[in-house]
């Protein structure tokens, strides 16, 4: 993973407990998803092919629950109702 991308997700996950500690206070949920990465019908022919079943390989490895995320999975996971 680059550098950029590294910082970036640094920065998301700050801004969300930020938020949720200010938030908070006004019995607000604040809460983010950060998958390494989703397979979508875009990423798909990334993992197709010698060099995309290897870069899948490294990301599962390096994935605790030891898979690619699913869009629906995530879409699914960050549907909340507002009450």
């Amino acid at each position: 993973m680059s550098v950029v991308y590294k910082v970036t997700k640094g920065r998301v996950d700050m801004l969300t407990k930020s938020m949720a500690v200010e938030l908070g206070l006004k019995n607000i949920r604040v809460d983010s998803t950060n998958p390494i990465i989703i397979e979508t019908p875009i990423s798909k022919p990334i993992f197709e092919g010698r060099l995309g079943r290897s870069i899948k390989e490294r990301v599962v490895a390096r994935t605790p629950p030891g898979r690619i995320a699913e869009l629906e999975g995530v879409i699914t996971y960050n549907h909340f109702p507002i009450e």
